[in-house]
């Protein structure tokens, strides 16, 4: 794939970007590179439930306080990005992403569908599912915290 005047997030890319951990900082790098490069950000619709229940997860597990929580909900929901619903045709290829990365759940399958019918990267914070793409000749998915 070349370099696309947009790309794909996952959900682990947004978290990352309203709550503080290690990457963060990396992730606030990237994001002021994507909106310098007038970059167009895509998600498949799963990435609001999937953003929504972990920032819901980490005030249940006491990391964040509810008003933290509900402060990084709405920050994440604000983000500027194009949220594409699911269609057949998506479901069909996520299916084949998830089989192909031997995934027993088919969700990071949609995010590489979007990507490859935009013929755009993935960014991720998951370097399991990067070192993963990358076993299965998949050089698109890429890291935030690479430089």
């Amino acid at each position: 794939m070349t370099e696309a005047k947009r790309i794909v997030i996952d959900a682990n890319v947004g978290v990352l970007t309203v709550l503080d951990y290690p990457l963060s900082g990396a992730i606030a790098k990237r994001w002021g590179e994507w909106i310098d490069d007038a970059i167009e950000v895509y998600v498949p619709a799963l990435w609001l439930n999937e953003v929504t229940s972990v920032i819901h997860k980490e005030q249940k597990l006491g990391a964040i306080s509810e008003e933290e929580a509900v402060s990084a909900l709405d920050t994440v929901l604000e983000l500027d990005v194009e949220c594409v619903t699911e269609t057949p045709r998506l479901c069909r290829a996520a299916f084949k992403w998830a089989t192909l990365l031997n995934h027993t759940a088919a969700y990071d399958g949609f995010y590489l569908a979007l990507a490859e019918d935009l013929a755009s990267p993935l960014w991720t914070g998951d370097r399991r599912l990067v070192r993963r793409a990358h076993q299965i000749d998949v050089p698109w998915v890429r890291f935030v915290g690479d430089a």
